[in-house]
């Protein structure tokens, strides 16, 4: 399926706005945003462990 100019601007443009905001405003806006899938994960890591620990050199 093709897009149009017009909508492929529309897709971008939000983009391009949220780098040009500085690491240090997107960071807390990004785990707001998504802090209960951040907890979700850490109980995931804290009961389980990371897949394949195991083998990993460090």
């Amino acid at each position: 399926m093709q897009i149009g100019a017009k909508e492929a601007k529309s897709r971008t443009e939000p983009e391009a706005w949220e780098q040009k905001k500085p690491m240090a405003q997107r960071k807390p806006e990004f785990c707001e945003t998504y802090k209960d899938w951040i907890a979700a994960q850490n109980d995931l890591v804290d009961r389980i462990g990371v897949f394949g620990e195991e083998f990993r050199p460090w």
